[in-house]
């Protein structure tokens, strides 16, 4: 036996593998010996005896392509964890982060990795895609302000349900820690300064910004302040 009966055999891509299996199996009727069959086809001893294994076994149908899989997945992520996945995705449309933590607080040890996998794996695609290239409305002259000049000032509520953990919130209540946070955020070098009360009041707001104000003036800072907010009717404090 000489030459290559099948020299597409090493390459796949180029000619159909169950042929070359075929030819294998003529190629070892005519010589009877693997070794050679092995050497002329550019393959392992061992891939030949398993084709002609095959071939004995299950006739034609033992020369198509075996599933690669493996027979055991011990690191496999379980259904149980699985269906409470989709379901938390599909009813709240939260992240691989929240539904990880939900499902720990549930008792389920489970990673957000593990989370992101399962997600992908059932196409549950996120329901909000940000643009990478989606540009920002610019409401001030960056160029011409000073820093310590305007302020954004805003309220928020630390008990929020929809970000924190029931864990958390129980802690915090227990902690008596206040529910309330006043922000007021420097446009020009994002400086914040941040208070807190235990009542959502316009006098609690307005103390908040007097406060601001005379924190500034007591370190030298003379110029007019600008406080944008929507804690008091018009929107705008300038002092």
């Amino acid at each position: 036996m000489t030459g290559n009966i099948y020299p597409g055999y090493q390459e796949p891509g180029k000619g159909s593998v169950m042929i070359a299996r075929r030819a294998i199996i003529r190629g070892y009727e005519q010589t009877g010996n693997v070794s050679e069959v092995a050497r002329v086809f550019g393959a392992s001893r061992k891939t030949v005896r398993r084709v002609l294994r095959r071939w004995e076994e299950e006739g034609e149908s033992g020369l198509k392509d075996r599933s690669r899989r493996p027979h055991n997945s011990p690191r496999k992520t379980s259904a149980a964890v699985e269906g409470m996945s989709i379901a938390l995705r599909k009813k709240t449309g939260y992240g691989r982060d929240r539904i990880a933590r939900i499902l720990r607080e549930r008792g389920v040890e489970v990673k957000p990795s593990t989370v992101r996998y399962v997600l992908r794996r059932y196409k549950l695609s996120s329901r909000h895609k940000r643009s990478r290239y989606r540009q920002r409305n610019r409401f001030y002259d960056f160029e011409t302000l000073y820093p310590l000049q305007p302020f954004q000032v805003d309220l928020k509520e630390v008990y929020d349900s929809t970000t924190l953990s029931e864990e958390t919130l129980r802690r915090a209540r227990r902690l008596n820690i206040p529910p309330y946070q006043w922000t007021a955020i420097d446009v020009k070098t994002r400086l914040r300064f941040i208070s807190y009360s235990y009542e959502k009041t316009f006098t609690n707001g307005l103390l908040f910004m007097l406060l601001l104000i005379c924190f500034l003036r007591s370190f030298g800072v003379e110029h007019k302040i600008t406080l944008q907010t929507h804690i008091i009717p018009d929107g705008i404090i300038r002092l």
